[in-house]
């Protein structure tokens, strides 16, 4: 089985209280990453691209219900999971780097001891151990110095230092697929770049399937094989890259690159 991850038909909805019905949030969507792939996913504001990332992980807000369609990881159908096995495929089998580093991290832990808590929560290891998967997570994130970081609080760091620091976070229970939600946003042009050019070595180096979760095309068209565009919760458009940088065929599409300039 080429395709690590499918979506069939997903849809999501939010109920109006004292109004019949439902507002659609997304509608219908399907797309497959393959093993080892880059999938970008990208919208403006609004698009539903963020509620798409955390339906794939069982994360929905309460006021949120899934409304239809599948999700597929790795042969297992998921959107019936009860609570403990989404708790135990969350970072073990999909993880995701959220948007806010900076909100994400426990304040009050060190960051070496939040990465290790979530080794801890997943494997039957010990302390130790779990403390070394830490420091090899931080490693691999691409931070040259990880006991200092470990040793860090989220505050301490910078915002570039806090974005690996959460991939690193991410990468410790060695998920199959990563799903980073705008991980270039609050960072400046130079530490985008670095960002960007650590997805391509942990895809090279680990075979990580990732989705970049972004409203910048220019971060798409550095790092994904394919893309999916989503405007007001619908699919509008999904290919390869190229082909779709340079014959679009959706209208919203072509705002989307003619705001890129």
């Amino acid at each position: 089985m080429n395709n690590l991850l499918e979506v069939q038909g997903l849809s999501v909805s939010l109920p109006q209280s004292g109004v019949a019905g439902a507002r659609s949030v997304l509608s219908n969507v399907s797309f497959a990453v393959s093993r080892g792939a880059v999938l970008g996913i990208v919208g403006g504001s609004g698009s539903g691209k963020t509620t798409l990332g955390l339906a794939l992980l069982g994360l929905l807000p309460s006021v949120m219900v899934l409304a239809g369609g599948q999700v597929i990881f790795d042969g297992r159908e998921l959107t019936k999971l009860s609570p403990e096995e989404w708790r135990a495929l969350r970072g073990a089998g999909i993880s995701m780097a959220f948007q806010e580093p900076m909100s994400a991290f426990d304040p009050v832990m060190t960051i070496g001891a939040q990465i290790q808590e979530t080794v801890l929560a997943h494997e039957k290891i010990s302390s130790a151990a779990a403390r070394e998967r830490a420091l090899e997570a931080l490693r691999l994130s691409g931070l040259a110095d990880p006991v200092r970081i470990a040793a860090a609080y989220a505050f301490e760091l910078s915002g570039g230092l806090r974005q690996r620091a959460m991939i690193a976070q991410a990468l410790a229970c060695r998920p199959a697929l990563l799903i980073a939600d705008e991980p270039t946003s609050s960072l400046d042009v130079n530490t985008q770049e670095k960002i960007l050019e650590l997805f391509q070595e942990l895809r090279r180096s680990l075979g990580l399937s990732i989705i970049i979760i972004t409203h910048d095309l220019g971060v798409v068209r550095r790092t994904a094989d394919e893309v999916v565009v989503l405007c007001r919760g619908v699919v509008v458009e999904q290919g390869k890259v190229a082909q779709m940088m340079s014959a679009p065929r959706a209208d919203y599409t072509r705002l989307l690159l003619e705001a890129e300039g």
